[in-house]
């Protein structure tokens, strides 16, 4: 294992355990804090006594100083082996000067001051509450759990019926018993993540303090050496942002990355790019190189490129009417040239039939359907993008792919995709003669995901989870009403006044359970959004039970997602279109040759790609062009390298001839 690689993981492991002690101080500040607010003086269950309050001050800073900040201090000790197996991990690398012992200590000192400014700031906080509390009378057992929930953020109440029962759990249970339920409601609930709480910002502190002490010493050491370039380098994890993704593994000189980390990305914190990295939480690493090792850096990077411009990062959010000209220009340069005439050659690759009109191969079913003529179809489905259904984050997130596989086309030789709408299926797209259709409910699912805070999105469940029980407790109430209106057996029908409550009671009943059903549905909806994807870890050679269903299982970030499926969906175009003619438009050369190859000795890299040899290329294009190479079937890896390596379309690959669909000959 690379040095550098095994000096990233020491360090994520010693972030873990950082932020485990801290989480562990935090609990015990909680029990102390309350413990604290015992001796407290009381009237009718109320807080009364100023004086006493304001004395509470010191009190709770002589806590946070002996449960908190001296774990803190604990942990920062531990930066000095980290500034010591840094020097070690570079003197493998070169020749680096070693740090002086005055700035290591510096480092710690600074690292520190900023524990101890969230300290004094939640300090504030903690002591206002308690003012707060006595000056209005606030009821003891309240102002005890706002001060638990200040610490470690568990203890909002109006959410579903588990959560509280946790947190009342949480507050009144055992030690057993309240750790069982803060780690429920830490998890399964992520209620730390919302709104302001110290555990909240504890926890990114200590992740983000040690890898800027780690970035502060390799920083240091590297400008003494004499070093002008640097890599950047660290491991890769579900929530990863695409930006790190991207730029993971090359090597930068200084003005290079004063230029790159002047962009804008989600999660990007401000200052100096060699501290802050990628931003927030970020696991990636800046370590100087000297130039021969930069240039060996290079060349590999340079042989293990992604095969296509993979659009990585978040696109920035732009108007959905400019979007939508963005893509109408488009479709009428890939299509016509602006012209509106289907009699015209076409130059982009597709295939036109005799009489001038663009040939199907997919659509002929809908054409009957529809009453129309394949002229009339084309005009109105092939021709036109329709874009109304998709939101603008799904628009924004998209474009960035389209413009990439509208690059990989003219460098294999295929046609660009024609159109983009909504998708005929309830797949999450397709693809046929050109049309790329997309499920709206998904990818506008994948734009919301993409463009909205995770705390926001917490949120927004919770407030779902209120809706559904809120009307659940009215349809219990009107059930009620309606058994105490029903009549009893054998009794006279209802008349007058009590008749129409009568009826009206099962009215609004039925009513109400119809809004329940589209609550739940909204609920469903809610959760899905707030729950990070995560990425299938398999490997070749791994448990084939493992393996995600389809391509984009291995991708996490809702960028990601949407784009593997693209690419998944460009690659279908690729194998209907390959050396297409008006003769084998039905049965085209690529697709001969996959079911040539698709046999028991192939690699399946999903389970999807074991439906038949089509979504076998599919996914595997998509894999190939997502920079996952490693799980690329060797037969589709090899022809998709000389797709790319041809100067113009591959003729002929190991024996295969691609004009005539047959193997020998060229």
């Amino acid at each position: 294992m690379p040095a550098d690689t095994n000096y990233s993981q020491i360090l994520e492991k010693l972030a873990d355990s950082h932020q485990e002690r801290l989480a562990n101080a935090l609990s015990t500040l909680e029990d102390n804090v309350a413990k604290l607010m015992d001796s407290a003086p009381t009237k009718d269950g109320k807080l009364f006594d100023l004086e006493w309050a304001v004395s509470a001050r010191p009190e709770l800073q002589a806590a946070l100083e002996a449960d908190y900040l001296a774990e803190v201090d604990s942990a920062i000790r531990d930066y000095s082996k980290v500034a010591a197996d840094a020097s070690k991990m570079l003197s493998s690398y070169g020749d680096f000067t070693k740090l002086d012992s005055t700035v290591i200590s510096q480092l710690q000192r600074l690292s520190f001051q900023g524990f101890q400014g969230i300290a004094n700031e939640y300090l504030d906080v903690l002591a206002n509450e308690v003012y707060q509390s006595t000056l209005t009378g606030r009821a003891f057992n309240d102002t005890v759990k706002n001060l638990r929930q200040t610490i470690n953020g568990v203890y909002i109440q109006s959410d579903s019926v588990e959560a509280n029962r946790l947190v009342d759990v949480a507050a009144n249970g055992t030690a057993a018993q309240k750790a069982d339920a803060v780690r429920q409601l830490q998890t399964v609930y992520a209620r730390d993540r919302v709104g302001n709480n110290l555990r909240r910002y504890s926890t990114q502190m200590a992740q983000d303090s040690l890898m800027q002490f780690d970035a502060s010493i390799n920083t240091a050491i590297g400008k003494e050496s004499g070093a002008t370039k640097w890599k950047y380098y660290g491991s890769t994890v579900r929530d990863s942002r695409p930006f790190c993704v991207e730029h993971a593994g090359q090597v930068f000189t200084e003005e290079e990355i004063t230029d790159t980390w002047a962009g804008s990305w989600k999660g990007k914190s401000s200052g100096d790019p060699y501290i802050v990295r990628g931003g927030y939480n970020c696991r990636h690493h800046w370590r100087p190189v000297f130039d021969a090792e930069a240039d060996n850096i290079a060349a590999e990077t340079k042989q293990e490129k992604p095969s296509a411009s993979i659009p990585l990062g978040l696109p920035a959010l732009s108007k959905k009417k400019d979007l939508t000209n963005d893509f109408d220009k488009r479709t009428e340069v890939v299509n016509l040239k602006g012209s509106t005439l289907l009699n015209k050659s076409s130059s982009t690759g597709y295939v036109i039939e005799s009489n001038g009109e663009f040939a199907t191969r997919f659509n002929q079913g809908w054409t009957r359907r529809s009453g129309l003529s394949y002229k009339e179809f084309n005009q109105k489905v092939i021709n036109n993008n329709d874009l109304k259904a998709f939101s603008a984050e799904t628009l924004s997130l998209i474009k960035p792919t389209i413009e990439a596989v509208d690059k990989l086309a003219k460098t294999i030789g295929v046609p660009k995709i024609r159109t983009i709408g909504p998708s005929k299926s309830k797949a999450v797209a397709d693809m046929g003669d050109g049309a790329l259709g997309l499920n709206k409910g998904i990818y506008n699912g994948y734009g919301k995901k993409a463009y909205t805070d995770n705390g926001e999105l917490i949120v927004a469940e919770l407030k779902a989870q209120q809706k559904v029980e809120e009307l659940q407790e009215l349809g219990q109430r009107q059930y009620q009403r309606y058994l105490e209106l029903r009549p009893q057996a054998g009794s006279a029908p209802l008349s007058g006044t009590l008749a129409d409550e009568y009826f009206a009671s099962i009215e609004a009943y039925n009513k109400n359970l119809k809004a329940i059903k589209a609550a739940e549905k909204k609920l469903a909806a809610a959760t899905k959004a707030a729950r990070p994807s995560i990425a299938s870890t398999y490997v070749k050679g791994g448990n084939k039970a493992d393996r995600p269903f389809s391509a984009s299982g291995y991708f996490a970030d809702n960028a990601d997602l949407g784009k593997a499926t693209i690419f998944h969906e460009f690659g279908h175009n690729v194998h209907q279109q390959y050396f297409a003619t008006r003769l084998n438009l039905r049965n085209p050369p690529l697709e001969k040759w996959l079911k040539s190859k698709f046999t028991k000795k192939s690699f399946y890299p999903t389970k999807y790609s074991e439906t038949n040899p089509q979504e076998w290329f599919a996914e595997n294009f998509a894999l190939y062009n997502m920079g996952r190479k490693d799980l690329v079937d060797s037969d589709i890896k090899d022809l998709l390298d000389a797709m790319l390596e041809s100067k113009g379309r591959l003729k002929v690959h190991n024996g295969f001839n691609f004009e005539t669909g047959e193997y020998g000959g060229g």
